[in-house]
Parts: structure tokens; C-alpha cells; sequence
């Protein structure tokens, strides 16, 4: 991860998280670390379903922060 980039996703995580808690849910349903909506979750290929919802994963929501990040 290049340099802006790190210091863009500690500002993000910062402001964006509810808490460490990769299992928030926030009252509009964004869900995790990094609060990804289903349809930002779902552009990215993360599978959301009522049983299994990979916006919960530390790792592969990191990568989707990261993507968002990079296209501001």
C-alpha cells in the first residue's frame, strides 16, 4: 500500500467506523469495519446474503476501503 493511500485509509477508518466491531450493522444497513453499503459490497463482488456476508471480513473489506479509496 503506497503512502497516500495508508494515510487516506487511517483518516477513513477513523472517521467511518462505528467501532472495531467487524460485525456493526449501522441504522441504514451498511455493514463492518469499514460500514460498506450492499450495493458498494456488490460492485466490488463481495457476496451479501442473508446467510453469509463478506462486508463481516476484515480482509476483504480492507481491499474494498481501499478501491474506494483510490478512485476519490
Amino acid at each position: 500500500i503506497g503512502t497516500n493511500v495508508s494515510v487516506l485509509l487511517e483518516r477513513f477508518t477513523a472517521k467511518r467506523t462505528v467501532s472495531t466491531n467487524s460485525l456493526a450493522r449501522s441504522p441504514k444497513g451498511a455493514v463492518g469495519l469499514f460500514q460498506i453499503s450492499e450495493d458498494t459490497a456488490e460492485r466490488h463482488g463481495l457476496v451479501v446474503t442473508p446467510e453469509f456476508d463478506e462486508r463481516r471480513s476484515i480482509t476483504l473489506s480492507t481491499a474494498v476501503a481501499i478501491e474506494e479509496l483510490k478512485s476519490l
